[in-house]
């Protein structure tokens, strides 16, 4: 029993291992995403005021 709960426990730190490396790669995907919107909306902010 307690081989199969070392087996088991490492099995799940490796998949969590994996899966934090994609969870970063996706959070760094979305933070530059997110940039990109945010200085959109800022641009076209500056854009309306000057037109105004």
């Amino acid at each position: 029993m307690f081989y199969f709960l070392d087996i088991f426990f490492k099995m799940l730190g490796n998949f969590l291992k994996a899966f934090i490396k994609k969870y970063d790669f996706l959070r760094k995907l979305l933070e530059s995403y997110l940039k990109r919107v945010y200085n959109r909306i800022i641009e076209n902010a500056y854009k309306r005021k000057g037109i105004e």
